[in-house]
């Protein structure tokens, strides 16, 4: 059973221009974790394109962020949720290390700390059974969600609210309080 605490916890999730060294944040959505209420969901502008592979998979196109603020407009925002919580993601030490190289490209003087739990890592070694563990090794949230039987055809996977929404359907069906 899963008993991490979910007061002071917020689900993060990020979509980005690619996964190199020089990529960007495009899209952050954070939710409460223990109530599913939306914190803060936003596109930015990034100082270079996407990727095709990256398009490939969230399906942001360059010119859907023609217009929008760049990530800096929001960091204050963004860093004041992040530092007064708990941060539970899938993965969530690469949206880290995005966030932090967006933090670097754009030139923002202010250090961003956090107290990550990688929700991944918790499924696959202390949830899954060993058979499970060795064909799910490398398990997708969707692949995860369909496993425990939850109902996320309402969501579009790889934005970043639905995927934040997919992780608390998960946390909660594994938590028994949760009957999607």
């Amino acid at each position: 059973m899963f008993d991490f605490e979910l007061k002071n916890a917020v689900i993060l999730d990020t979509e980005t221009t690619g996964t190199g060294i020089d990529d960007e944040v495009i899209e952050l959505a954070i939710i409460d974790a223990d109530t599913g209420a939306t914190l803060f969901n936003e596109r930015f502008k990034p100082n270079k394109v996407i990727s095709d592979e990256a398009y490939n998979i969230h399906g942001i196109t360059n010119g859907s962020l023609v217009g929008k603020p760049q990530f800096r407009k929001h960091f204050d925002k963004i860093a004041n949720i992040l530092t007064s919580n708990n941060i539970i993601g899938w993965n969530v030490f690469f949206d880290e290390l995005l966030i932090k190289q967006t933090i670097a490209k754009q030139h923002i003087e202010k250090e961003l700390r956090t107290n990550l739990c990688d929700f991944k890592v918790y499924y696959v070694i202390d949830y899954l059974n060993e058979k499970d563990f060795q064909q799910h090794s490398s398990i997708h949230l969707i692949t995860a969600c369909e496993i425990e039987k939850i109902d996320i055809s309402d969501l579009i996977p790889h934005q970043a609210l639905s995927d934040c929404q997919m992780l608390y359907r998960l946390i909660h069906k594994i938590k028994g309080d949760f009957n999607g």
